[in-house]
Order: structure tokens, then sequence, then C-alpha cells
């Protein structure tokens, strides 16, 4: 694919991938797999505007993040092109599938996936600069995606990590639309 200059994956690439990641990485492979990621990462991100490829990446992509030992390096290797990805999801052309398939996954990655070992801080603070970064930098789309009530909810959680709070907010306020794009 790459000594091809593919500029999109393409359906048997991603069963490939979606195969190869079926098992654990072994320790011996994991700086490979991190190679993989770096020069495929674009792919990656950009195929999950496509339907018919959304799910399956996400599959992919839980692997990595949800990886313990490479988890740190997968966010930074990725959060600048999810941020852009973002913008590209965000269009009204865009499947309304892809947007949910996409609002699941930094949902599931915030909550730590199905084993709780995998929560993580840096998880959490990866949806909410993601999030957070779209948001600033494109007020307009923000203002119409799925991404409000989640952000929301984040907001609202680390307000609790804060104060000691259990994810109240005493005065019953949420963070509206205009509220966060206008904020810093």
């Amino acid at each position: 694919m790459i000594d091809q200059n593919l500029e999109n994956l393409e359906s048997p690439h991603i069963e490939i991938f979606d195969a190869c990641t079926q098992l654990d990485f072994r320790d011996e492979d994991l700086p490979e797999w991190l190679a993989i990621l770096s020069k495929m990462k674009n792919h990656f991100l950009i195929a999950l505007c496509y339907r018919e490829f959304s799910a399956t990446t996400i599959r992919i992509l839980k692997k990595f993040f949800f990886h313990p030992t490479i988890q740190a390096n997968v966010i930074k290797e990725s959060l600048e092109i999810f941020i852009r990805m973002l913008k590209l999801l965000y269009q009204p052309d865009t499947e309304t599938d892809c947007k949910e398939n996409v609002r699941e996954f930094l949902e599931h990655l915030h909550q730590g996936g199905e084993d709780t070992l995998a929560e993580s801080n840096a998880l959490r603070e990866f949806v909410y600069q993601a999030i957070k970064k779209f948001a600033e930098e494109n007020p307009n789309e923000y203002q119409q995606c799925n991404l409000i009530e989640l952000m929301n909810k984040v907001v609202q959680e680390r307000r609790g990590n804060i104060f000691g709070e259990e994810n109240d907010n005493p005065d019953g306020d949420t963070m509206s639309n205009s509220a966060f794009s206008n904020s810093s």
C-alpha cells in the first residue's frame, strides 16, 4: 500500500488489517505495529469517513488505543490527524452512520472500553483534546455535530475530578453549544 502510494484504503486492505489485529500484539512485534500505525494513521482515520470501512477501522484502532504498552505513542501519533479527520467527518455529505460510529468510538475511548483496566487518563485527555480542538477550529461544524452531549459529559466529569464532586453540577448547568465554542 505504501509503495503503491494509494490515497485511500480499499476493502481488501481493511480486511487484511482487521484479520491481523484479531490476535493480541506480541511484545516483540510492538515496534513494527507502531511503525505500521505511524505510516497508516492517515489512511485509517480517513477510512472512518466511509460507511463500508468505519466499523471495521474502529475495531482496528481499538487494538492500538487500548494496548497499554503502546497507548501513549498511539495517542501522540494520532491526535493531530484525528482532529483533522473530525473536520472531514462533520461535513454535510458524510454518512450519519460514520458520525455515529466515531462518536461511539470516542465515548468508548473515554470510558476505557470493555476492560476497565484499559481505562486511562491519557485516553480521557485524548477525547477531551480532540473534541475541544475540533470545536475551537471548526465552531460551525461543531454546532451541528453529534459530539456536544459527549463533550458536556467529559467536561462535567473533569469538573467533578477537579472539585471532588461526583459528576454533579450543583447549578444544573451543562455546557451549551455556544458556551463551549466561545470558550478557550
